[in-house]
């Protein structure tokens, strides 16, 4: 008897110490389809989880507990027996809740759903989680690109397309008419503030498949978009969506209650469908679940409408699921899970044309996202050392790639067995030399550049392969990177040109010293002998391109030929500041009419004082303002992609004399402010307003020159119908604007919405004046001085979005038409990839 007592203690104690694993599925018990996101409870403890997106969930515990409890917004909850083996699994059947419409209060009002809608729109501040002023999160993402409506009968044997699938299908099986093509993971840490204004996203881990085509995981990143229905307005896709709880929701949005779930005796949830009033609105199709006690969002399910312009997207489908968050006595309403589904589409729709098959579904693209969000801070200050990391700013950093073990725990969401599947397939055609050779050949084509030896060396672009202009004739030019695998802070590069016509060599080295990622710190130097084929915006192609020649005015080249020596350092101030300072020796020689005179030292001008070929150097600081900017890394640079803030600049140039070609001295002060942002419903409006002043008597080349157009095909950043170096001042002001309607007008034209053509008008302002001093010295050049009382004005009006990809724009000038060289009007086109 004495043994009993410890015998029945260390039983119980080694019981209680035993972990279980419950695995198992929850289905519609009607439908048989999976219940995505299901909560899990052992019954009597707080232990739980969540089914995932398909149904399938897995718990492992060490509390004691007789049974499992699962329940869902909209059934009934449903609990199962836990026996005593080590692991057990489980198939939940869950039935509907339903209850009739007149149990409802709201059925007081004569529109129940409209009476819902104006209830929960009146909590928004209260539940909406941006009303904190401070918080910060962790991001767990999932990325899949799959193809999707595959045959099997329809794929040739053999083929590359072959071997994926049969790789995939070996490993699972489970949906044969869908194709996986890439998948990654990432770990971020989210922060948000109002006061200052901050949102970072700080990358701490990724996952890719190891592949060429991960250089395109930041491409990826424009199908991931991030919503919240609290707002009046989403931005998605580059395009404004209203938000089916938005204030102004009733004038966009039809409402009806569904049906109501009692999760408890005082506690039930309403559920609440939606559907657009119009066509051809950026509106929703879908339901909501609101909470009875709070009129919050407890999760929605929702697709964008079918008759909304997106180019090349056919559908997309957003979900998020909320839980209750707590800061002090405040409430809000938190994501937990989200997912979005981009369906992009296919075969002549891809192009824009209105040919789609109601009967055969033709193959195409699927990008999903999986976010899952955890460690919550609510009204926690930021450290200023997690500020000043840039965002996104260490995506291409190889210290990012951590081990499998790290994922392991680090995953806030498992592996499904697709995704599983997916870096099983990839790993077994790594050492497939043909499949390696399809995905080199592809990177190629999409990014224009080739790497090669081991991934150390880079040429490219192949759009500057072969070119044609007036000077040179035909062009050819390489270009050549090292890359990270050769030295991770150290970048040489070099490229090569030769023009046919001229016979004349160009080129330039270079080489880049990467100091610091975050913040982002830089030191180069570089020289080269070419002419002025490079652009400063990071949106624009180099003029060294084929289409800049086939759409050429009818005038005379314009083109400079520069031999330039250069250092130039760039620091990341802060978040949102940069600065850049550079010393600069250059050599300017025109291919056109340009001469200056040499006065210094001489009372009496001479022949040999008439000078063509110009020489400077200069010393010049800029500072850059650019809040919440997205950025990527290419070729050891920061390029700038996007930010709905304006951004700003302000530059100071030193001119001065080194040497006894150098003859001027000189300040330069220049300012400017840029941005794109939207205006609801449809429209976007783009903005370019700078001005400055140059102090000294100089060359009018070393002015200001106001950017003209020397081709038919549209610059953002130019005024399309002047010519260039057709003014030069002094002092300056000068303002671009376009306003794009996004379809606001055709898409409400029977037949003509059936194309998704955009709407926009164009109006630039310049306005330029010239000292005295300056007009006399460059009295010798064909050149004008200054706008006068009239600033030069251009405006028109265009189409976007023509089979997706072309623009073309008609633009009048409005006055200064007595030069017989220039055209009062052009018909303009481009080239525009956006959604």
């Amino acid at each position: 008897m004495k043994y009993i007592l410890p015998l029945l203690l260390i039983t119980i104690i080694s019981t209680a110490q035993t972990t279980k694993t419950l695995t198992g599925k929850v289905m519609d018990a009607s439908s048989k389809e999976p219940i995505p996101f299901a909560n899990i409870q052992l019954k009597g403890t707080k232990t739980g989880t969540q089914a995932n997106f398909d149904g399938f969930f897995s718990l492992k515990t060490s509390h004691p507990s007789d049974s499992i409890i699962v329940s869902m917004v909209g059934y009934l909850p449903q609990s199962q027996h836990i026996d005593s083996k080590i692991s057990q699994n489980f198939i939940f059947l869950l039935s509907s809740s339903l209850t009739k419409l007149n149990e409802v209060k709201v059925t007081a009002y004569a529109d129940p759903g409209k009476a819902l809608w104006k209830k929960v729109v009146a909590r928004k501040g209260y539940n909406n989680f941006d009303k904190f002023n401070n918080y910060q999160y962790e991001v767990y993402n999932k990325s899949e690109v799959d193809l999707k409506n595959v045959k099997q009968e329809n794929i040739k044997k053999g083929s590359m397309k072959d071997m994926v699938y049969s790789t995939y299908q070996n490993l699972d099986s489970s949906n044969k008419s869908v194709m996986p093509l890439y998948f990654y993971e990432t770990l971020s840490d989210f922060y948000h503030s109002k006061k200052p204004p901050i949102q970072i996203q700080n990358l701490k881990a990724k996952k890719t498949i190891g592949l060429e085509t991960d250089k395109f995981i930041r491409q990826f990143d424009k199908f991931n978009e991030k919503i919240n229905i609290y707002q009046n307005w989403n931005i998605l896709y580059n395009n404004n969506f209203v938000s089916p709880i938005s204030d102004v929701g009733s004038h966009y949005y039809k409402y009806e209650i569904m049906d109501t779930t009692m999760t408890d005796p005082t506690h039930r949830y309403f559920r609440m469908k939606f559907t657009p009033k119009r066509k051809n609105e950026n509106t929703f199709n879908g339901e909501m679940w609101i909470e009875d006690d709070s009129y919050a969002v407890q999760k929605f399910d929702m697709t964008v409408s079918k008759d909304v312009n997106l180019n090349f997207i056919k559908g997309v489908r957003f979900f998020q699921d909320f839980v209750p968050v707590f800061a002090d006595t405040m409430k809000a309403w938190m994501p937990k899970k989200g997912i979005s589904e981009v369906e992009i589409e296919s075969g002549p729709e891809l192009f824009g044309l209105p040919f789609s098959s109601k009967t055969k579904q033709r193959e195409n693209l699927v990008f999903s996202n999986t976010t899952t969000f955890d460690k919550v801070k609510l009204n926690e200050e930021i450290r200023d050392s997690t500020l000043f990391k840039s965002k996104y700013a260490q995506v291409d950093s190889n210290y990012l790639n951590k081990t499998d073990q790290f994922w392991k725990t680090a995953r806030l969401d498992s592996l499904s067995k697709r995704e599983i599947a997916i870096y099983q397939a990839v790993d077994s055609l790594k050492d497939n030399d043909r499949f390696n050779r399809t995905v080199k050949m592809t990177t190629f084509l999409a990014s224009g550049y080739w790497d090669f030896a081991h991934n150390t060396l880079r040429v490219g672009p192949y759009s500057s392969f072969i070119s044609r202009n007036l000077t040179e004739g035909w062009r050819t030019r390489f270009g050549f990177w090292t890359l990270e695998d050769f030295n991770k802070k150290i970048n040489l590069n070099a490229y090569v040109a030769y023009g046919f016509g001229d016979k004349r060599l160009k080129g330039g080295v270079g080489i880049k010293y990467l100091h610091s990622i975050s913040p982002w710190v830089k030191t180069e130097l570089y020289a080269h002998k070419d002419y002025d084929m490079v652009t400063v915006n990071d949106d624009e192609l180099d003029k060294d391109n084929i289409f800049n020649f086939a759409f050429r005015k009818n005038i005379p080249s314009f083109q400079i030929f520069v031999g330039e020596l250069k250092l130039q350092h760039e620091r990341q101030l802060t978040q949102n500041w940069t600065v850049k300072a550079a010393l600069a020796y250059k050599s300017i020689d025109p291919v056109f009419k340009f001469i200056y005179e040499n006065i210094d030292g001489d009372k009496v001008p001479q022949p040999s004082d008439i000078l063509h070929q110009l020489y400077t150097s200069e010393g010049s600081i800029n500072f850059r303002y650019a809040h919440n900017e997205r950025t990527t890394i290419l070729n050891y640079d920061k390029i700038h992609l996007s930010t709905p803030f304006p951004v700003l600049h302000f530059k100071y140039t030193l001119g001065f004399e080194t040497t006894a070609k150098t003859l001027f001295n000189y300040h330069k002060i220049d300012v400017g402010i840029i941005q794109t942002f939207k205006l609801p419903p449809k429209g976007t409006f783009y903005y370019n307003l700078s001005m400055g002043k140059t102090f000294g008597t100089l060359p009018y080349i070393l002015l200001h020159v106001p950017r003209g157009n020397e081709a038919y095909f549209l610059s953002s950043y130019a005024f399309n119908t002047m010519n260039p170096y057709e003014f030069a001042d002094d002092k300056y002001a000068s303002l671009l604007t376009r306003y794009s309607l996004g379809g606001f007008i055709f898409d409400k034209i029977p037949l003509l919405n059936k194309l998704n053509w955009r709407e926009r008008v164009t109006a630039n302002v310049y306005w330029g004046s010239m000292s005295v001093t300056n007009k006399t010295y460059n009295s010798l050049n064909d050149v004008r001085t200054g706008t006068g009382k009239t600033p030069f004005a251009e405006a028109g009006f265009g189409i976007e979005n023509i089979f997706h990809v072309f623009t073309v724009d008609a633009i009048w000038r409005l006055n200064h038409n007595d030069n017989p060289a220039i055209s009062k009007f052009g018909i303009f086109t481009g080239l525009q990839l956006k959604f």
